[in-house]
């Protein structure tokens, strides 16, 4: 048996030893003692069990450092998928409850924190694993405006993500759905919203946005004349995963975005 009867520097040890036999080896010792604590059921070995006497988890927190961004969005996530057992919480969700943005470039974006977390279906892996270089560069992308992001969900709602849409029909559901939200129509100002004038502004913007190759060398679209398409391919069976991938950073980022441009334009 473990108690806490200690100093901190020995209660910090006794409670990573408690995290080891959980299977939470990597967090800080305030984290881990949150996680514990959160936890329903921990993967022990046979006849352990851990017992913590949750008065004492706020005392005991303030002893150490607080829990890093990665370990406060762990704890979220972690929060989350216990009050909703047959929902995975989605980027916007851990982030709202943290009250931060995501900073997991480095571990291959939201969908590869996920991944570390065990969290990934096997169809949203093969996704992530195959299309991580769009996933990641759409959730660290630059968005000085939403001309971007609203591009994509016109593609998402018109079930054209992976095939592509007429020019004219992109910027007139573009259009539209800007209009449906008073915060997106200052992002196009007094641009000209005829049906010649709106189509030759998207076009400068976003869809020359998106099919500028960059530093990359390779654009993710294409575009001719009458015609906006991905440059990538996707299997069949993987379309709908990696729509609702997409679908899931952009609204994430549709929201960070918009709370940004309330205390001014970023």
């Amino acid at each position: 048996m473990l108690d806490f009867v200690a100093n901190h520097e020995a209660t910090a040890v006794k409670i990573q030893l408690l995290g080891e036999l959980a299977g939470i080896d990597t967090l800080s010792t305030a984290a881990t003692l949150q996680l514990l604590a959160a936890r329903d059921s921990l993967d022990l070995p046979r006849g352990c069990e851990i017992v913590l006497d949750l008065e004492l988890i706020e005392d005991l927190s303030a002893l150490f450092d607080p829990p890093s961004r990665t370990e406060r969005a762990i704890l979220a996530l972690e929060a989350r998928a216990a009050s909703t057992p047959n929902h995975r919480p989605t980027a916007l969700e851990v982030s709202l409850m943290t009250g931060e943005a995501h900073r997991f470039k480095e571990l291959g974006g939201w969908f590869g924190f996920l991944d570390e977390q065990g969290m990934l279906t096997p169809e949203e892996y093969r996704v992530w694993t195959q299309h991580r270089d769009f996933l990641v560069h759409l959730e660290h992308g630059a968005y000085t405006r939403s001309y971007k992001l609203v591009t994509l969900q016109v593609l998402i709602g018109a079930d054209a993500l992976t095939s592509g849409l007429p020019l004219s029909e992109l910027a007139e559901g573009a259009l539209w759905l800007m209009n449906r939200h008073p915060r997106l129509v200052a992002d196009y100002g007094n641009a000209k919203t005829d049906t010649a004038g709106w189509l030759a502004h998207w076009k400068r913007n976003p869809v020359a946005a998106w099919t500028n190759p960059g530093a990359r060398g390779e654009a993710f679209f294409a575009a001719d004349e009458t015609w906006f398409r991905p440059t990538f391919q996707i299997d069949d069976a993987q379309v709908d995963t990696f729509t609702d991938m997409t679908n899931e950073l952009v609204e994430y980022l549709l929201h960070r975005y918009l709370a940004r441009s309330d205390g001014g334009r970023s």
